[in-house]
């Protein structure tokens, strides 16, 4: 295993400032704040009670900034003996959620949607995996309302009261959007539940389903804006 050699200053027994080289077994490939693989720049470093806060430069030109990252103390032992003294990497922060950018018709039809969505990822990418999937399918309720009222022009106040599923069973007609959006729902109430009903499906499965919900939306719409766009011309013209 490669591993690296870090400078970082501590106060010694006298309270004398001083610096000694410390192994880490990486340094952070990706930037907190912008997320693009960097090789980052070290700008200093503090040892103190066995863990390691380095300060270090994104060098990708759009971003620049600093982060902290953290490293701690490896006591595993090695077959035969004690290992070396390892310092592991941990963590870096600030850490920025990254965004999911949904086209145009989508924040039309439901900027809720795309608003909760982006939570529910939030909390995911910060490893809170047994809140993001109830996110996620209060996500695919708004998307599914919102269209049905906002694209398709169905009662409000029915679409208000009625259940997930009884909406897409009663008021969805296009078939690819019923079939997605329908699986969706049963995954994501398993994300709410105590007892699951699709044990062999996961996260991602609830996530694929809710993309595909969105892409058969989004060309649903824009299909309608196209040939709307292009009416047929009068017999003769």
């Amino acid at each position: 295993m490669s591993s690296y050699w870090m400078k970082a200053s501590f106060s010694n027994n006298r309270g004398v400032l001083v610096q000694d080289s410390f192994q880490i077994n990486e340094y952070p490939d990706s930037c907190p704040i912008c997320h693009e693989g960097i090789e980052p720049a070290l700008r200093a470093a503090w040892y103190e009670d066995y863990a390691i806060c380095a300060i270090f430069m994104c060098p990708k030109r759009k971003c620049q900034k600093l982060f902290v990252s953290f490293f701690e103390r490896d006591l595993r032992l090695a077959p035969g003996g004690p290992a070396p003294t390892i310092y592991e990497y941990k963590a870096s922060y600030p850490w920025v959620p990254q965004e999911h950018i949904f086209p145009e018709e989508i924040r039309t039809t439901s900027g809720m949607f795309c608003a909760i969505y982006n939570e529910s990822e939030e909390a995911e990418q910060r490893g809170l995996k047994n809140i993001c999937g109830a996110g996620y399918r209060k996500a695919l309720e708004f998307l599914i309302k919102d269209y049905l009222i906002n694209n398709k022009k169905a009662d409000e106040e029915s679409i208000r009261k009625s259940l997930l599923g009884t909406c897409i069973k009663n008021y969805v007609d296009e078939g690819n959007i019923k079939d997605c959006a329908e699986r969706a729902a049963w995954l994501g109430n398993d994300e709410t539940h105590f007892y699951r009903i699709w044990e062999d499906r996961e996260l991602e499965d609830l996530k694929n389903l809710i993309d595909l919900t969105v892409a058969w939306i989004h060309l649903e719409s824009v299909t309608r804006k196209t040939i709307e766009g292009m009416p047929r011309k009068k017999r003769g013209e």
